[in-house]
């Protein structure tokens, strides 16, 4: 999916990717949502204004529902990035794919959405067994 330069802060046009399933979600409700004056926004007020373009506050209201719904404590939309970034990073995508995902110019500022892993990296690191890398490289030698 094609998100427009209008749309990003650094006025630049940037792919974004999802999965299946994420798609087909949103293929499904573009089916069915309601349009006005031709205009085909993604998020659309269902009260009101039917099919009119949601406010960002409209938007942010919606998700603090969806919160309190679920039972979960409220969130801004940005924790969503750092979520939908750290569970990319867990699954194995590297930090450069993240980096251009999210749209940063600089690995520095994805690199800030690590910051709180120590536990993560305390773990890989026992993991992986780096002494038993040393012990095959001792052994070539040999």
């Amino acid at each position: 999916m094609t998100i427009p330069a209008e749309y990003n802060k650094n006025k630049k046009g940037q792919e974004v990717y999802f999965d299946v399933q994420v798609k087909a979600n949103l293929q499904d409700w573009l089916a069915i949502r309601p349009q006005r004056d031709g205009v085909e926004n993604v998020f659309v007020s269902l009260r009101g204004q039917t099919g009119a373009a949601m406010t960002p506050r409209g938007i942010y209201a919606m998700l603090q529902r969806v919160c309190d719904a679920a039972g979960v404590k409220r969130r801004k939309f940005h924790a969503l990035r750092h979520s939908s970034a750290l569970d990319a990073l867990e699954a194995g995508i590297s930090v450069e794919k993240v980096q251009q995902q999210l749209g940063h110019a600089s690995l520095l500022t994805t690199m800030k959405y690590l910051r709180g892993r120590d536990e993560d990296r305390r773990r890989a690191y026992q993991e992986c067994s780096l002494s038993d890398s040393l012990d095959k490289r001792a052994a070539k030698r040999l």
